[in-house]
């Protein structure tokens, strides 16, 4: 089942007219960012065995805010559990998402590995 956080939609109802420019949309699978002409962002969610793998893709441009909620909106996925071992990937120099995402880690460990960061440790 998807989720869309757009104003005046419901889960399950057909895609209401776009107020704003830019919405989420959760599913099984992870959550996208949309705009009006598709997606900007999705953050992937992967079970792998007794850890939760969440793999970022941000678009250039995007309104901090944007990002920022991305990056909330995946620790609320229900795989990712208080206590389970975590491992992202994200594009290198997205402050904005590495500061969200390090709010929700107990001690992690951060490498840069080209242009992606990687951050391993336990959701909070």
């Amino acid at each position: 089942m998807t989720h869309d956080d757009r104003p005046g939609s419901s889960p399950g109802s057909p895609p209401a007219a776009r107020p704003v420019d830019w919405w989420l949309e959760e599913d099984a699978h992870g959550v996208t960012a949309r705009g009006r002409r598709g997606a900007v962002a999705h953050v992937e969610v992967r079970e792998e065995g007794p850890a939760v793998q969440l793999v970022f893709w941000v678009d250039e441009g995007l309104p901090r805010e944007l990002r920022t909620r991305l990056a909330r909106t995946a620790f609320s996925h229900p795989a990712v559990r208080p206590q389970r071992p975590v491992s992202v990937a994200l594009p290198h120099g997205e402050t904005e998402v590495l500061s969200e995402v390090r709010g929700h880690l107990a001690d992690p460990a951060v490498h840069v590995a080209g242009a992606t960061c990687l951050l391993e440790g336990h959701v909070r």
